[in-house]
């Protein structure tokens, strides 16, 4: 699956580079899986020439991901995921993940990527990057309207930067180091070509028109195993007296 998926990045890639013979930066993303919870996927890849820049070990990348208030990332996920190998990954505050969408707000993840723990293709002498983490829809407001069964939520492009540029030229970024510190870096801005269009959820909202039966069910499910609750405990306790009888 990998594999397939590798290639088809890198043929999406040729011909991104066959139109703009220029370009030494690309990137392609895409959502993986259904329903409510993505794998959110990015790939960039860097040419020859871009990868020569980026020797030095303390020379990262840094990509600024917002996430709309629809979807949200679990901070405990994503550090479980850090020992397996996963991304490294700072958020810009905490975040609530029982939160419905309509009383959340956006969040950025700062994702740090060490460009030199990535080999070289010897075919191609591409350097790729592949970036996944998991992403979780938020419950949305019902909606009024019979024929809108769905919400739309739209994940744009990141921001991509890198800390190992000498000159002065260029559009900087005030941000951390890395993913544990304080302490803040200069990173200049990259510009790169994406053969993905932002990127979309459709997610499923309930009907208001619902909502009476919806409470009313409830009601009496939550009625009815309280009573049985109230009855075992009742039955029970008589038991336990009959006993000591």
């Amino acid at each position: 699956m990998y594999f397939l998926r590798h290639l088809l990045v890198s043929l999406q890639l040729s011909i991104v580079q066959t139109l703009l013979p220029g370009s030494n930066l690309h990137m392609d993303r895409s959502l993986i899986g259904q329903g409510f919870h993505r794998d959110l996927n990015t790939y960039i890849v860097l040419d020859k020439d871009l990868r020569g820049l980026y020797t030095s070990p303390e020379c990262s990348l840094l990509l600024i991901e917002t996430l709309p208030a629809g979807v949200y990332a679990d901070p405990f996920q994503l550090s479980s995921m850090v020992p397996f190998g996963g991304p490294k990954i700072r958020l810009d505050g905490a975040v609530n993940i029982e939160a419905a969408e309509f009383m959340s707000k956006s969040h950025e993840l700062y994702i740090f990527v060490n460009v030199n723990l990535y080999a070289v293709d010897t075919m191609t002498e591409q350097t790729v990057i592949n970036i996944s983490f998991p992403i979780h829809a938020r419950y949305h407001k019902p909606s009024s309207d019979p024929n809108v069964s769905h919400s739309t939520v739209t994940i744009f492009h990141p921001s991509l930067y890198s800390n190992c540029s000498k000159s002065d030229a260029g559009s900087f970024l005030s941000a951390p180091c890395d993913v544990s510190s304080n302490l803040l870096c200069r990173w200049e801005q990259l510009s790169y070509i994406c053969s993905a269009a932002p990127l979309e959820l459709m997610i499923p909202v309930g009907m208001a028109r619902d909502k009476p039966i919806v409470i009313l069910v409830t009601l009496l499910v939550t009625a009815t195993i309280c009573s049985l609750l109230i009855k075992f405990i009742w039955e029970s306790d008589s038991q336990t007296c009959k006993k000591h009888s």
